[in-house]
């Protein structure tokens, strides 16, 4: 059955979605979560008093960093007005085991102000001792963010084919201007493989490989021969860009045929451009699978994506069936973490979504030349 035959709320995955997302909210209140942001927003932005109205919400996407929606009302030098803000912050029972707030405000930064298309950061509680946990606000961007079966609902979904021929070549063009950003004088050498650039591609695997043995170390013992070929064939990195890590259509919001912004910076790394396109593949395949027979018709292929992108950047992708295997490796031990959160009973109707996912998976290491 296919997640669209079921509701939000009954399918396996958005139950998964919505246990992690019940870890990351915690137990702070709104009413002290209000008096938080008002204090840093008096620290930092506003002239005067701030009040923080009407109810504070939570997206019903994202599993990853804590977010928060609302309206403050503050002078910021140009007059009392109301604004629409986003907090995002650090969440303490979160999916991953490294989250560092400091370093997603100053990407956000880096690319606003080079024009890419993301929400714009305004300031940074850097240590957490003003909201209690590390994080930052940033203007609201308006748009919808499709769930993760974008190929049956949300955007994509609904387009006529031109305007998804549009939209794809906007995300591609989107994902060049990140690639083409100077990471080095944007003060970016400091992510994770900046400082191993040319080996980073190994670096990358061994991130979500720890993360699997920290939550299910007798499950990464199924893959430790191809974490091993990936390690041992790793290409070395001969362009490394900034990555966003995640890079995929429920990480962005879109409105009126367009993209609008690109979300969600906590994976961001320096590695080989291919590492993005070969995550977003893999999450393709996730989605196919989650959409099921209620997947468009027209639904574009993986060459059109790969072919946009060209396109925007003038180079061809090198080393592509590895970063292809690699990407469907990383997708999977993903999933596998987040099954972590789920009581056996509840994990019993994801194992078939897993098992399609890893049978893809083997066949791309195949076509790879690997010999496990």
């Amino acid at each position: 059955m296919s997640v669209v035959e079921q509701t939000n709320e009954t399918h396996p995955y958005e139950q998964l979605v919505a246990r992690t997302r019940a870890g990351i909210a915690g137990s702070t209140g709104d009413a002290a979560w209000a008096a938080r942001i008002e204090a840093l927003i008096a620290r930092y932005l506003a002239r005067g008093a701030v009040r923080v109205e009407g109810a504070l919400q939570r997206p019903e996407v994202g599993a990853s960093s804590g977010n928060l929606l609302f309206n403050a009302h503050y002078d910021d030098g140009s007059g009392s007005a109301e604004h629409a803000l986003v907090l995002r912050y650090q969440p303490t029972d979160g999916l991953l085991n490294r989250y560092d707030m400091s370093a997603q405000f100053r990407v956000q930064r880096a690319l606003a102000q080079a024009g890419v298309k993301v929400a714009q950061p305004l300031c940074l509680d850097a240590d957490g001792s003003i909201l209690g946990t590390p994080g930052y606000l940033m203007r609201h961007a308006e748009g919808e963010a499709p769930r993760q079966y974008y190929y049956a609902q949300g955007p994509l979904a609904a387009a006529d084919a031109a305007t998804r021929t549009a939209l794809i070549d906007d995300m591609m063009a989107t994902l060049a201007q990140i690639h083409a950003l100077d990471w080095q004088a944007a003060g970016l050498d400091d992510l994770p493989g900046a400082d191993r650039s040319a080996m980073s591609v190994g670096a990358e695997v061994c991130f979500y490989t720890d993360a699997l043995r920290f939550a299910a170390p007798e499950v990464a013992e199924r893959y430790a021969r191809h974490e091993r070929w990936l390690l041992d064939e790793q290409p070395l990195v001969t362009r490394p860009v900034l990555n966003h890590g995640d890079y995929q259509p429920s990480n962005m919001l879109y409105a009126d045929g367009r993209l609008v912004a690109v979300l969600d910076w906590e994976t961001a790394r320096i590695s080989a451009p291919e590492s993005d396109l070969g995550w977003l593949m893999g999450v393709h395949s996730f989605a196919h699978i989650l959409g099921g027979a209620n997947n468009i018709a027209d639904m574009p292929s993986d060459d059109c994506w790969l072919e946009a992108y060209e396109r925007a950047t003038g180079c061809f992708l090198q080393h592509w069936e590895y970063h292809l295997a690699k990407g469907a490796f990383c997708t999977l031990l993903v999933l596998h973490v987040f099954g972590r959160r789920m009581s056996v009973e509840e994990f019993k109707p994801f194992t078939g979504i897993l098992a399609a996912q890893e049978e893809r998976m083997q066949s791309l290491f195949a076509a790879a030349g690997a010999t496990l």
